[in-house]
């Protein structure tokens, strides 16, 4: 099966103080509709502060 006709499934959870987590089977998209790459384990972290230096992607700067 081709990754067209993958069904896409997800887990978000928001995080106090700290990052949104994205587990699953799923693909991210750029306001410029480029699909962003992901490592296997299909894991992200995205930063909910604003202060990270690696947007989207959470760098721990909420807790510094």
């Amino acid at each position: 099966m081709d990754s067209a006709n993958t069904k896409k499934t997800a887990e978000v959870k928001i995080t106090r103080e700290g990052p949104i987590i994205i587990t699953g089977n799923f693909t991210i998209t750029d306001i410029n509709s480029c699909v962003l790459q992901l490592d296997n384990d299909r894991e992200v972290w995205l930063c909910a502060c604003g202060r990270t230096q690696k947007q989207p992607y959470c760098d721990g700067s909420h807790s510094k």
